[in-house]
């Protein structure tokens, strides 16, 4: 029964990553897959459950299943990236997991001194749980010096993200910010956490917060549950990078 419905699983998500079923396409019905793939409708609509519950699909009763063009949550839109890369009209939250304060002389804050250009502050660690229509889909860590850590502690983290929570604060405009991505394969923890399968693929996400005078005044480490967030980009032709298409 899993191989079955691993091979289905399989064929169906080729047919969309080759562009072979490209976006908002309708994909043949349960039973047409039956037949197609010669397998029990269980097996069917257990391909179909995976593949909406890994964003590549949507079913719509009394219509059928038709392919997404993204993932629910894109790192770009409208020409806009928040901070969290995620379409800013949706419902986001988050939840404060823990807060740490390692002192001027711990491992940390002397990696850190360097990177925020403080030397003798401690560095402040938030660590929290960010949820989009109340599913979680991040666990980010955010780093800064003691002077913004004091402040922001007191501030509530409930309903704004930390560029929103520094601009109220100190009345300075973040330019600008930095990000590196990769796949990752997070621990056990902390797919518990995201309420996703262990071993299951998702995005690591380092982010840098930047003045205008390009000073960083915040570090940001996250994992994002790669079953509801991608990252697209728009391209300037004018200046194309190399290999494009």
């Amino acid at each position: 029964m899993g191989l079955k419905y691993q091979s289905v699983f399989l064929e169906l998500q080729n047919k969309i990553i080759s562009g072979l079923w490209p976006e908002d396409v309708m994909i043949p019905t349960e039973l047409e897959l039956c037949k197609i793939h010669n397998v029990s409708r269980i097996t069917v609509r257990r391909a179909l459950e995976e593949m909406v519950k890994l964003g590549y699909i949507r079913r719509t009763r009394g219509r059928g299943s038709f392919v997404n063009g993204s993932k629910r949550n894109s790192e770009y839109s409208k020409g806009l990236i928040s901070q969290d890369g995620l379409e800013v009209e949706k419902p986001i939250r988050q939840q404060l997991l823990e807060l740490n304060v390692h002192a001027k002389d711990s491992e940390i804050t002397r990696h850190m001194q360097g990177l925020f250009k403080h030397d003798g502050e401690s560095i402040y660690q938030f660590r929290v749980l960010r949820y989009i229509e109340d599913q979680p889909y991040s666990i980010v860590s955010f780093f800064t010096t003691e002077s913004i850590g004091v402040g922001l502690k007191d501030m509530d983290i409930t309903q704004h993200n930390f560029i929103e929570l520094y601009n109220t604060l100190t009345g300075k405009q973040i330019t600008k910010m930095s990000r590196n991505i990769s796949a990752i394969i997070p621990d056990d923890s902390i797919c518990d956490i995201l309420k996703v399968p262990h071993g299951s693929a998702h995005l690591w996400i380092k982010s840098s917060a930047h003045l205008n005078n390009h000073d960083i005044i915040g570090v940001a480490y996250g994992v994002y549950n790669g079953n509801l967030y991608d990252f697209a980009v728009n391209i300037n032709l004018d200046n194309p990078p190399r290999g494009l298409l």
